[in-house]
């Protein structure tokens, strides 16, 4: 797997754990535009991450960033709540959001590694 196909899998896991939330009542309106709104912002960042352009990569890798944070936060919450939903969505997101910056990491060490042999 490379950082485009998990920049991809992250948005998709965005946007259908966003409705999921809204199918089942989101105890947070709020958190489920946040997922679509994260979701296509990560979409719109792929074919920038296909493509290697290290600007837009380092866009999706703070996008991500975000993701996670957010993620763990409402996962914890769920747990509190005993929200299981919540929680499992949560939790999906943020393993799928720690997948992600695993891969990302990996696209930029393997960048410069290609970026010192080509001097």
């Amino acid at each position: 797997m490379n950082a485009y196909l998990a920049t991809v899998i992250c948005a998709g896991a965005l946007l259908i754990g966003g409705l999921v939330l809204l199918a089942v009542g989101a105890p947070n309106p709020f958190l489920v535009s946040i997922c679509g709104l994260l979701g296509f912002a990560l979409l719109s960042c792929a074919p920038g991450v296909k493509a290697e352009n290290k600007t837009v990569a380092h866009a999706a890798v703070m996008i991500v960033l975000v993701v996670l944070l957010g993620s763990l936060w409402y996962f914890f919450t769920g747990l509190q709540q005993g929200n299981t939903v919540l929680a499992a969505i949560a939790g999906i997101i943020a393993a799928d959001a720690v997948l992600a910056k695993v891969f990302f990491i990996k696209s930029f060490r393997d960048a410069r590694k290609a970026r010192e042999a080509a001097q």
